[in-house]
């Protein structure tokens, strides 16, 4: 179905999550969590069963080493194919948008005008994120990491002006 494997030492975890989906829907055992999922509304329950085991870690420049050989990989692309060369990108696993803003911004830094010709498709198994990460709902916190992370004010930042539209999610 996702391919999300949990081993044994997840079974706590697994626990907790899905024990609040039954409390959610009056349920007092898991055999009737199962019977539901086997059951005629089986597909709408799946996607809660989804949204509830999959864990939404992200944060902006997560993996800046990999952002930097990313930019030096495109600039490359660019330079041999010319300024208007396409460049698309996948970010899978998005959960709520730091790690594609943060490509979108690294992209149009190190790019400038050439950006535009970047696209980065933003995806996640979790409908849920994948909608805040949409509307680029960032909670001040994140942002306040942001700053610290960049040395620099996030008004002056290519953030969300620049960015934003650099981004594509399929819902």
């Amino acid at each position: 179905m996702t391919g999300i494997v949990l081993k044994e030492h997840k079974f706590e975890m697994v626990y907790a999550r899905l024990s609040r989906r039954l409390r959610g829907l009056n349920m007092a055992n898991f055999s009737d969590y199962v019977d539901l999922l086997q059951g005629p509304g089986r597909d709408t329950e799946i996607s809660f069963l989804i949204d509830a085991l999959t864990t939404n870690l992200t944060r902006f420049f997560r993996e800046d080493y990999q952002l930097k050989h990313l930019l030096r990989e495109v600039q490359q692309r660019q330079q041999h194919g010319g300024p208007d060369k396409s460049i698309r990108i996948w970010s899978a696993g998005c959960s709520s948008g730091q790690e594609p803003y943060s490509i979108g911004m690294a992209l149009s830094a190190g790019l400038k005008e050439r950006a535009r010709a970047c696209r980065i498709l933003a995806t996640d198994i979790d409908r849920n994120v994948l909608n805040k990460a949409k509307m680029a709902c960032i909670p001040s916190k994140k942002l306040r990491t942001y700053r610290q992370i960049s040395n620099q004010n996030i008004y002056e930042m290519p953030m969300m002006a620049n960015t934003k539209s650099l981004v594509i999610y399929p819902i």
